[in-house]
């Protein structure tokens, strides 16, 4: 990693090099805080996901592999709980869709079982009901699982 200098941090990971501001928050209706992307939209704020990996030019690994040492089932509860998360970070229902379909296709790619991924995104919706509520739902998770992994 490099030193900064007059407010613009280096960044060096195996060839790459990017200079950033160190105030990365300049606009004054947007800001990206933790992992939250904060919006004022017409006089209100709306927020979703925000994950700075996603602009890096290589792969992140922050997802665990089915073929690694943990119990598959945890693997599988990852995704609950990614997806509870994201619920809580967006305001609207686009974003969580949105986001969802693509950790969808990342842990699809990895092996991951399409039916055991819909088990737990019907599980998370059964179990934070209310919460997801707070959107127009359809009835059906299996349908909107479904809808979301692009089947």
């Amino acid at each position: 990693m490099g030193g900064r200098s007059q407010g613009v941090g280096r960044l060096e990971l195996g060839g790459w090099r990017e200079e950033t501001e160190t105030q990365e928050n300049s606009d004054s209706v947007m800001a990206d805080v933790l992992d939250m992307n904060v919006r004022i939209v017409d006089g209100s704020i709306t927020t979703k996901v925000y994950c700075k990996a996603d602009n890096f030019p290589f792969q992140v690994v922050s997802l665990p592999y089915l073929e690694s040492n943990l119990d598959k089932g945890i693997c599988y509860r990852v995704f609950y709980g990614q997806l509870v998360r994201f619920q809580r970070l967006c305001t609207n229902r686009e974003d969580f869709e949105s986001r969802a379909g693509f950790l969808l296709g990342i842990l699809k790619n990895r092996g991951y079982k399409l039916g055991l991924l819909g088990r737990q995104f019907s599980r998370a919706i059964g179990k934070y009901i209310v919460e997801f509520q707070k959107w127009e739902i359809p009835v059906d998770s299996g349908a909107w699982f479904r809808h979301i992994a692009g089947l």
